[in-house]
């Protein structure tokens, strides 16, 4: 679980991550925060004998990709991380008690070819270089490309001991995806499920600001370099750097706003990660 500056969304998902029926036999809490703002709260946590609770901190600001790969990283060596790593933002609740049940049973079940499930995906359409939403079809799990983090992923341990989680140096948006189509270069598959119970998945934060803005072109755009072709990144950049810029700053009237994409597309073209520019000093979580 990654974490910054969020201590009372952090407290209400790992409560409801920790009073699942089957809770995580290992639960691996990265805090972003210099100043150790989580650490209270993992204290305050009550796990059950069956969990064992980590506090990991980053020492700065990695970004959530930066956090998730040292949790990782943590959690690789303890001989209680189980067969599956599942992924969870400080601000998305699993709100189903059943639900870490439910995906295991279905990561369980899966073809050994299949590196990762979850609840929400998409698959890479080259023609039109982007992404196009996944659902199961008749309950039945379809392949896709990448996982939303947002979508309680499950991913298989024996996989990511070979190729590797998250790229930290993309600090913050499109990890996931950079990922799946890393999985899928090597012949794996990713599969988009259905949950037994009904279950909300969280939204991405509709919070528009400049670093927001910077860091997912630019992990866009690194991303569309390492995996896909000169197409793909030729339409990134009419569509999301220049046209979708315009319309942003329009919309909310801040220049701000383009000038960030901008910034994230040279950044990216030059192969520049990492923390550089646009320092976040804190992420609201998103509103319920």
């Amino acid at each position: 679980m990654a974490t910054f500056r969020r201590p009372d969304a952090l407290r209400a998902t790992l409560e409801s991550l920790l009073n699942q029926s089957v809770p995580p036999s290992l639960v691996v809490v990265a805090d972003n925060d210099p100043a150790q703002s989580a650490c209270a709260v993992v204290e305050a946590a009550v796990a059950r004998p069956t969990t064992t609770l980590r506090y990991l901190a980053t020492g700065h600001n990695l970004g959530p990709a930066g956090a998730w790969a040292r949790a990782a990283l943590l959690a690789e060596h303890d001989s209680k991380r189980g067969d599956w790593l599942l992924l969870v933002d400080d601000d998305d609740p699993i709100t189903e008690p059943s639900m870490c049940a439910q995906m295991l049973a279905k990561a369980v079940g899966a073809p050994d070819e299949v590196a990762a499930i979850g609840l929400r995906g998409a698959r890479w359409r080259q023609t039109r270089a982007s992404l196009k939403r996944v659902h199961p079809v008749d309950r039945m799990p379809q392949d896709c490309d990448y996982l939303a983090s947002n979508g309680v992923p499950l991913y298989r341990w024996a996989v990511l001991d070979q190729i590797g989680f998250f790229d930290e140096t993309l600090f913050f948006g499109f990890e996931d995806l950079e990922l799946g189509l890393r999985l899928r270069a090597v012949g794996l598959r990713l599969q988009v499920v259905e949950p037994e119970t009904s279950f909300e998945v969280a939204s991405t934060s509709p919070t528009r600001t400049a670093w927001r803005e910077y860091f997912k072109t630019r992990a866009l755009v690194i991303t569309a370099q390492r995996h896909l072709d000169m197409w793909a990144l030729t339409v990134i950049t009419c569509r999301s750097v220049v046209l979708g810029g315009v319309l942003l700053t329009v919309k909310h009237r801040d220049i701000a706003l383009m000038r960030a994409r901008c910034h994230g597309l040279i950044d990216g073209l030059r192969g520049r990660p990492g923390r550089a520019r646009y320092i976040p000093s804190d992420n609201p979580p998103k509103p319920r």
